[in-house]
């Protein structure tokens, strides 16, 4: 494990655009007609809902500046985070009576975990049973390196590798490392679980879904 990158503002990153001038990204407003998606505002986070989600509340935490992953930040950063965390899983869990979160964390330049690398922790409404499954299938392809919580996991230092981390509990959290994670593959076990088909984010499918999630949880 080594220290946290540098953060630094990335052009031409879709999160970055956004997130700077706190408007939807022109590309994206023909298929979503809204002029802003921005749903729960800290100093240095921000929860949105997906663009292409997997269900009805799902809804993404990221920083504003561009870190390509969320483990190895600095403590300041990472209390904050928890903060902001316990805020939108909480609002998830109440509205849906469930909440499962996962980040594919980027941690080499050739890592590519689904084509925009702007650390993002994802937030969905997945059920016990599902989330159980999810789990079983992820660890059979990429063992568990560690299982902590939350605040534990993104505290360390960055790992050498690709990683993934994921759970329903936020005190039970499991971590993945691997040379190799294909790309999007947390969201297609997701997606292979709860039988949704449009696993892919570049689809953007779900209009439907994201417009319920903004109008669900506009102000967290």
């Amino acid at each position: 494990m080594g220290n946290r990158q540098e953060s630094t503002y990335v052009d031409g990153c879709c999160f970055c655009i956004e997130l700077q001038g706190g408007g939807f990204p022109e590309e994206y407003r023909a298929h979503y007609p809204v002029e802003s998606r921005l749903c729960l505002q800290t100093d240095n986070f921000i929860a949105l809902p997906s663009i292409a989600p997997l269900c009805d509340g799902h809804l993404l935490i990221l920083p504003r500046d561009h870190f390509t992953c969320l483990v190895g930040m600095e403590e300041g950063l990472v209390e904050e985070f928890e903060a902001a965390l316990k805020r939108v899983y909480n609002a998830v869990k109440d509205a849906y009576g469930s909440a499962f979160v996962f980040e594919h964390g980027v941690v080499r330049i050739t890592d590519q975990a689904c084509g925009v690398n702007h650390a993002h922790l994802h937030v969905l409404p997945i059920d016990h049973v599902n989330s159980a499954a999810v789990e079983r299938s992820v660890v059979q392809r990429f063992p568990t390196f560690v299982e902590r919580s939350f605040g534990s996991v993104i505290a360390q230092g960055r790992p050498e590798h690709a990683y993934l981390i994921y759970g329903a509990d936020l005190l039970r959290i499991k971590m993945s490392l691997s040379e190799k994670i294909p790309s999007q593959f947390m969201r297609m076990a997701v997606s292979a679980t709860i039988e949704n088909q449009d696993w892919d984010w570049r689809r953007l499918a779900g209009r439907s879904s994201f417009l319920a999630t903004l109008e669900k949880f506009r102000s967290l």
